[in-house]
């Protein structure tokens, strides 16, 4: 069989996905990607947007909140995984814990970035997050994602501390260990979108991953917590990932309006990381 990509000039095929990727929200139907996307997933399933499952739904979704975003390219999510700041956020956000994006210079980008980064909160809903000008420390623990310009109150508060005046990360670190720091961030090279789509695919394939493990799981009379993590390690999974998991569950089965708070969840894996960028 001779090589596919040999039998067709392969690399403007590429390209040419590339440019409608680009371009498709500047097509006078983007408006219709939600109303007449099709594809929908069934329970059980862990959903990282507020598109219900609806796959088209997300994807217009990211076109609308990333149409000028490249303008500015100081505040690109794709720009904080050069100084694993990226994998911070996210390792804070996916094991439940709560991160901060203060800036009083460019409030507007930093609430832009916040909208970006909601795809990383398992089952979002609105009131995971909260914008105001300013915000009580203590306040941040009841969400996923907080936006402010100026904080008050016990500065001893255990949250991470996303600060784009003074570019500097504050909080949370990722183990190495973990599928964050081994599978999140590839694509930093592609626009924006493209970015922000291809971690939606990695979380969706890994959580369906995980999902699928549980099901086996609930065959088997006995397991042992050591054994579901040497069977989690075979496809990918390591002990710094159990954080992740436990939320991911409990996010799961949570019937509250208010996101779950796992206390044990905010227990450090890595020490404070004080980490500038620029």
């Amino acid at each position: 069989m001779r090589d596919f990509k040999k039998l067709c000039n392969w690399d403007e095929i590429v390209q040419s996905l590339q440019y409608l990727t680009e371009e498709i929200c500047n097509l006078p139907f983007k408006s219709n990607l939600a109303t007449f996307g099709k594809f929908k997933e069934k329970k059980p399933t862990f959903d990282f947007s507020d598109s219900t499952n609806q796959y088209s739904i997300f994807v217009s979704g990211v076109f609308y909140r990333t149409n000028s975003i490249e303008d500015r390219p100081n505040f690109l999510l794709k720009k904080l995984v050069f100084h694993h700041i990226f994998h911070y956020c996210v390792y804070t956000i996916l094991s439940g814990q709560s991160l901060l994006i203060l800036s009083k210079q460019s409030f507007n980008e930093a609430i832009s970035l916040a909208e970006r980064m909601q795809i990383f909160i398992p089952f979002f809903q609105p009131q995971h997050s909260r914008i105001d000008l300013n915000i009580d420390l203590s306040e941040c623990f009841k969400y996923s994602l907080s936006v402010a310009q100026e904080t008050y109150g016990k500065s001893d508060i255990q949250i991470s501390i996303l600060d784009l005046d003074n570019k500097i990360y504050i909080g949370e670190g990722c183990p190495k260990n973990s599928f964050v720091q081994k599978k999140m961030g590839k694509g930093s090279d592609q626009s924006e979108r493209v970015f922000l789509l291809l971690q939606h695919h990695q979380l969706k394939t890994i959580s369906n991953q995980f999902l699928t493990k549980l099901a086996e799981y609930q065959k088997k009379e006995k397991f042992t917590f050591e054994k579901m993590m040497f069977e989690m390690a075979q496809i990918g999974f390591s002990k710094d990932d159990f954080p992740i998991l436990n939320y991911l569950i409990h996010s799961y089965f949570n019937q509250q309006k208010c996101r779950p708070i796992l206390m044990n969840n905010n227990i450090s894996r890595t020490g404070k990381i004080i980490a500038p960028f620029y």
